[in-house]
């Protein structure tokens, strides 16, 4: 099945999460970001490239690092994304 929406949209969502001020945050955000980026990212870096991949490296390192203090489990598995794209060949040639 195509979504029928721009992949602008996937970046407006996952941006506007990642600058949720963090004292508003819940598992529910961490758990939709880790649900965008394992299913987006590819498509994500395909279009924006390196900013893509910046926006990414923020929402799986400091970001979620901000829902471990809190110990939400929805932050454990965006770090765990993170940590699989590091090991993904597409993820190691973005420059």
């Amino acid at each position: 099945m195509k979504n029928p929406y721009p992949t602008f949209n996937l970046w407006h969502v996952l941006a506007t999460l990642v600058n949720s001020p963090p004292n508003k945050l819940t598992n529910t955000h961490y758990f939709i970001v880790n649900t965008i980026i394992f299913s987006g990212a590819k498509k994500l870096c395909s279009i924006y490239g390196r900013q893509a991949k910046k926006l990414i490296e923020i929402a799986v390192g400091p970001w979620a690092a901000h829902g471990m203090d809190k110990e939400l489990q929805g932050a454990q598995a965006v770090q765990a994304t993170g940590m699989f794209f590091r090991n993904q060949q597409w993820w190691n040639q973005l420059q």
